[in-house]
């Protein structure tokens, strides 16, 4: 009863609001947005997808060691990252868009951000959140792929110099910028936080074996990556390779060759 009175207050309210002229229908607005947000991620999709096999090692750079091969294995990863997070967007944007061809909402809300938060709040949030974790990692992937075709960590320091702080500028006010914009959370992190929140509700609320197994495979993922990063970092990092000591007529060894065969 608590909750029929609670409705139909609700709709007097909201009855006397459409008489004022306070409410608008914003479903249009759903759909310009859905529909802007799927453009740059099918982009970034084929761009990562060919990016991906591109960077697979060549016969030439079977003999790469710690360094050189660490950075090609994580910009992959990120490249993969993007991939799959830029799919999921394109995934929720188009199925969001379906949703709202059949009707079932109600678009009438006194702003853009209310109407997509009361009806569409699981679309919304993780398809702006994964858009934006795949345009960062899509982004690192790609300053870790330059550093490599321009063979930068070898011959042209100045210049590696200024791409990372390129990177480290244009990320840092990034986040900072996507920090201050967002309004249903504080930061990035709880961001994350909320969606995988969604997610496991998601999953166990509708009890669907897709969903749970999703589930699951999100948790098992999750640890995987914590237990990559952690070893990655903990690894250590030389930078010795045969082919440069040589051009420089040194053995990988340590001894110098002889570099004037006719002396």
């Amino acid at each position: 009863k608590k909750q029929m009175v609670a409705l139909s207050g609700l709709a007097a309210a909201a009855a006397s609001s459409v008489e004022n002229g306070s409410l608008k229908d914003y479903s249009n607005v759903a759909v310009t947005f859905f529909t802007s947000v799927r453009v740059p991620s099918s982009i970034i999709l084929g761009t990562s997808l060919q990016s991906l096999f591109a960077m697979v090692k060549k016969d030439s750079q079977k003999d790469e060691k710690n360094l050189k091969n660490s950075l090609r294995v994580v910009s992959m990863f990120l490249y993969f990252l993007a991939l799959l997070l830029v799919f999921n967007v394109t995934v929720h944007a188009t199925t969001s868009l379906t949703n709202l061809l059949i009707g079932n909402h109600n678009g009438m809300a006194n702003s853009a951000w209310e109407f997509m938060m009361r009806e569409f709040e699981y679309e919304f949030l993780v398809t702006r959140w994964s858009f934006l974790m795949g345009l960062m990692c899509f982004i690192l992937a790609l300053a870790g792929r330059m550093v490599l075709a321009f063979d930068l960590l070898d011959q042209k320091p100045n210049v590696l110099a200024l791409v990372l702080l390129s990177m480290l500028t244009i990320v840092s006010h990034t986040i900072s910028y996507m920090n201050s914009t967002l309004v249903s959370s504080s930061n990035l992190f709880t961001m994350t936080i909320k969606v995988f929140k969604l997610e496991m509700q998601r999953g166990l609320n509708t009890k669907r074996p897709n969903e749970l197994l999703s589930v699951l495979g999100l948790i098992a993922s999750s640890v995987l990556l914590v237990k990559a990063v952690i070893s990655f970092l903990l690894q250590p990092i030389t930078k010795i390779e045969a082919e440069p000591l040589k051009k420089r007529g040194i053995s990988a060894r340590g001894g110098v060759q002889n570099i004037y065969p006719y002396s």
